[in-house]
């Protein structure tokens, strides 16, 4: 819900800035998408007695890619008139090749922080 106006201000930045015909409810339909990414990971997580894996980075990524197939699946229908499954994976690519990119900056940040912390504090 927080990152609902931040989305819609990007959403009216591309569509008027850039003249592109974006559907008006595709902001709401990505913020929904990673609200029921994360639910459906953490109850599959919570139901299974061993957990999928106890490396934080990981469970990150594979959230990410559970919200990203539901982010595709659901900008797929709203604004790509082709082929449904073509849309789902161009979004797909670019969601999971984002957040890798982003989850390898944070890991790099850490370190850093930690090396510093250690060294200087």
């Amino acid at each position: 819900i927080h990152l609902l106006p931040a989305s819609y201000l990007t959403w009216f930045i591309t569509v008027y800035g850039n003249e592109l015909k974006l559907h008006p409810l595709g902001p709401l339909a990505s913020v929904t998408a990673c609200y029921l990414g994360f639910v459906l990971f953490t109850t599959v997580n919570r139901l299974k007695s061993d957990k999928f894996i106890t490396n934080t980075w990981i469970n990150v990524l594979i959230m990410s890619a559970i919200m990203s197939i539901l982010n595709g699946a659901a900008l797929a229908l709203l604004n790509f008139d082709g082929d449904f499954l073509t849309g789902v994976f161009g979004y797909l690519i670019g969601d999971i090749a984002g957040a890798f990119f982003f989850m390898v900056i944070a890991l790099y940040i850490y370190r850093s922080i930690k090396f510093f912390s250690s060294n200087f504090g």
